[in-house]
């Protein structure tokens, strides 16, 4: 197997060869994690990708308690579950939460007013959870320099996102290979799978702040219930000035529950959950499909994408030496199967992707994802 490192979006590079012969590819998508399991098919097309039989949530459960049964009491936790497999899709924009269509009424409403005509200014807040499913990334960062329409973030979110837990070390990775076999290697020396999480709302956090006009609030006052804290936090900011709209969004409905009822604050929630656990077909575009093959391989550490039978690409999202630079770019690691054909073809494109230089400007992460 030859081994590429680039950012997801380029993966484009590895699908290209094969579609040049004007015949649908379809491959398997597997986990080796767990037990070599077929999540779905993916049908790669001139038209696009089309994401088909998707693993009902009754044969991922199979397998998963099998797994997490067998092995130590904490295998569960490095294991995600069938709500986190379908957290990639949401993470990719594949499927669309519910509740968003709300969330535009009120931006589209903001956007007919007149700040000095008395009309408001509408400031989208984030709680912790919405950050980790790129809700700013996948639908609101066209909004980012729309007029009447702001962003607002609590530092307290922010703590909730850079919290860790201990790194894998060669002990756990002993343990885990029990359970996982040779796919633990990957996760030798990095975060576990619920700070792999978070991480990924910490990049959105770091966006919206880059990105935007953000305000970062600090609390008023230190709270043992930390939603709580932020809830007080955008309640506060509400109040204290002229015109001023919050919309507080989140996908968790005690969450929203708890946020006050003041005419300033309007609480939105957001819900994650794919309602159909037997998913047959899904059209999605490729930066769609890059990504979640990207997340799908953060989650689970390695993906295999098989064309009958055949590994052609392993996919690795984790790998001991990934660094900060790389996370932060949304590297992704590529073993390609050294028989394929157009092996040269493939070092030839990621030679051109090294060589070329993007201009940032003064934006530490590209508008393209």
């Amino acid at each position: 197997m030859k081994e590429y490192t680039l950012p997801y979006l380029n993966l484009a590079i590895f699908f290209n060869p094969l579609l040049r012969s004007g015949n649908d590819i379809h491959f398997e998508l597997v986990l080796p994690l767990l037990d070599n399991l077929e999540v779905c098919n993916l049908t790669i097309t001139t038209e696009g990708p089309v994401i088909q039989n998707f693993v009902t949530f009754n044969s991922y459960n199979r397998i998963y308690k099998k797994i997490a049964q067998a092995g130590r009491k904490y295998i569960s936790d490095e294991l995600p579950d069938y709500n986190q497999l379908q957290d990639a899709l949401v993470y990719s924009a594949i499927v669309k939460p519910s509740g968003l269509d709300l969330l535009f009424e009120y931006i589209h409403e903001a956007s007919k007013q007149s700040v000095i005509r008395g009309g408001d200014v509408y400031y989208i807040a984030f709680d912790t959870n919405i950050l980790m499913d790129r809700i700013y990334t996948n639908y609101l960062r066209d909004y980012s320099d729309a007029p009447n329409i702001d962003f607002i973030l609590s530092e307290t979110v922010r703590s909730e996102l850079t919290n860790r837990k201990n790194k894998i070390n060669k002990k756990t990775i002993n343990d885990l290979a029990e359970a996982f076999g040779k796919s633990a290697r990957c996760f030798s020396n990095q975060n576990v799978l619920a700070d792999r999480r978070r991480y990924i709302g910490f990049l959105e956090f770091n966006k919206i702040r880059h990105e935007t006009d953000c305000d970062q609030l600090k609390p008023s006052r230190s709270i043992d219930d930390k939603d709580e804290e932020i809830i007080e936090t955008y309640a506060k900011f509400a109040v204290q000035g002229y015109n001023r709209k919050v919309l507080l969004i989140s996908r968790d409905n005690e969450f929203i529950r708890m946020s006050p009822s003041l005419p300033d604050v309007i609480p939105i929630v957001i819900e994650n959950r794919v309602r159909d656990r037997s998913i047959k077909q899904m059209r999605c575009g490729y930066n769609k499909l890059f990504s979640f093959i990207y997340h799908l391989s953060v989650l689970y550490g390695e993906i295999v994408l098989q064309l009958k039978g055949h590994n052609i690409y392993k996919c690795y999202g984790v790998w001991p030496q990934k660094n900060v630079r790389q996370w932060e770019n949304n590297h992704i690691k590529v073993s390609a199967n050294s028989e394929l054909p157009y092996i040269t073809s493939l070092d030839h494109h990621t030679n051109i992707l090294k060589k070329m230089k993007y201009k940032r400007e003064s934006r530490r992460f590209p508008k393209t994802d």
